[in-house]
């Protein structure tokens, strides 16, 4: 009878690791899209940054071009193709 007994625990343990398991993976699978949300996020967010950059370096091209260094007008050239 011990042996029964044995058993019916083992499987009750059985039971709780693996309920244990699915949740582990749960939280795992949220904190990786959460993850994957942020890092799109950034991306987004640095795409428009560019092009916030960009609109500036071209109004002060505009307002300082002739004084600017020929580094500077090389730059905003090959941008420009």
């Amino acid at each position: 009878m011990e042996i029964m007994r044995t058993r019916r625990n083992d499987s009750r343990i059985g039971r709780a690791l693996g309920a244990e398991r699915g949740s582990a993976t749960l939280v795992v699978f949220i904190l990786l899209t959460i993850m994957v949300a942020l890092t799109m996020a950034n991306s987004v967010t640095l795409h428009h940054l560019r092009g916030e950059l960009r609109l500036i370096e071209r109004g002060q091209l505009k307002k300082y071009g002739t004084n600017a260094p020929p580094a500077l007008r090389a730059q905003s050239e090959r941008r420009a193709r």
